[in-house]
């Protein structure tokens, strides 16, 4: 929870992705990368007492909802359409330069273990579907009968309960300040949705993290 440094700030600023939609302010990553020595400065010192706060301004909380079509009819069923979070990009860069310390300290200290494939840097989801392959091939193989479960995670991020996402952090023992900053980045928040004939009023979002 320490302010970022010059090179830290500016790796996560080059690791920002190209040719993605902004939130609600219009201000875009490719902006982010092309600021000034002194706006840089600032928008680090800004960061810097996000996290010293504990905090993030208001106008961070609210976002935009943009309704993908899927390749269906519409029908006037939101199951037919696949929606994204337009966040703002300094809040993304934020959460950026949090999520690379936090996966650094995981895979240091060996946190995460067991089945969590995909979560961290140098994982990946390979070595599970090695082993279905296998168990497949043996059953193949020896004529036998298998059983496979697939649970299905679909917004899975949309149904992220606060408390228990409080509780979680607090039993990897993370620092309460980082706990903080995290129940107040995802609560209190309004969302606005882009529809045919204009934006919606905004509503309280009442349960669920931004993938963002």
């Amino acid at each position: 929870m320490t302010p970022p440094s010059d090179e830290e700030w500016s790796n996560v600023i080059k690791q920002l992705p190209l040719d993605k939609a902004a939130g609600p302010s219009g201000i875009t990553n490719e902006m982010l990368k092309h600021l000034g020595p002194l706006m840089n400065k600032t928008l680090k010192n800004f960061i810097a007492a996000c996290i010293h706060l504990n905090d993030i301004p208001n106008r961070w909380r609210k976002a935009n909802i943009y309704p993908i079509p899927k390749l269906r009819p519409w029908n006037c069923d939101l199951n037919n359409t696949r929606p994204i979070t337009l966040l703002e990009t300094p809040r993304k860069a934020m959460i950026r330069l949090l999520n690379n310390r936090l996966a650094s300290i995981m895979v240091q200290h060996k946190v995460l273990k067991s089945n969590q494939f995909a979560g961290l840097p140098q994982s990946s989801t390979f070595e599970p579907i090695r082993i279905v392959n296998e168990i497949l091939q043996d059953a193949r193989e020896k004529n036998n009968e298998i059983w496979v479960l697939f649970q299905d995670l679909s917004k899975a991020y949309d149904r992220v309960n606060i408390f228990m996402l409080e509780k979680a952090l607090l039993r990897l023992k993370l620092p309460l300040s980082f706990v903080n900053l995290m129940k107040n980045i995802f609560t209190n928040r309004r969302n606005s949705i882009f529809t045919e004939s204009g934006m919606t009023d905004p509503y309280d979002v009442l349960i669920g993290i931004d993938q963002g």
